[in-house]
């Protein structure tokens, strides 16, 4: 396996100056970083500082600990579930242990993958895209200019 620095950005998650990266992609702490970092700057419906706070928290606190390490296309409902069960061992409530588990799924469905393979029409497998002139619109014929 391959070491690798990892710059983290400044007042974000401390983390190790090495991170063991693992040959499925990134893990779920380096995608955290990221996502961390997209809601502190979004521009539309920021999200309050005391949200944050608690997300930068709970990353710190339960899931890097736990799962910062894996893999993020290996973590499934199993990894939730265990996460769960470590959280309830911990003392922790049932409305925060929800709560930390959505921020699970959020990191998770941040990674925006673009496979080159895919085209970016709209089309179902097995259908060919229409022309503009050949679509129907109300039972008639028309053509798009």
């Amino acid at each position: 396996m391959k070491h690798f620095s990892l710059k983290c950005f400044a007042g974000f998650l401390p983390i190790s100056n090495k991170v063991v990266r693992s040959n499925h992609g990134v893990t779920f702490r380096e995608q955290a970083i990221i996502w961390l970092n997209q809601m502190k700057h979004r521009k539309r419906r920021p999200v309050a500082p005391s949200t944050l706070a608690t997300w930068e928290s709970c990353l710190n606190n339960w899931l890097n600990p736990n799962i910062g390490d894996m893999p993020l296309d290996s973590i499934k409902n199993l990894v939730l579930k265990s996460i769960g069960t470590t959280m309830v061992a911990g003392g922790l409530g049932a409305s925060a242990i929800r709560a930390y588990t959505n921020v699970v799924k959020m990191v998770v469905a941040s990674e925006v993958l673009v496979k080159p393979w895919e085209s970016t029409s709209r089309t179902f497998p097995g259908t060919a895209p229409q022309s503009k002139s050949s679509r129907k619109y109300g039972g008639t014929r028309s053509t798009i200019s």
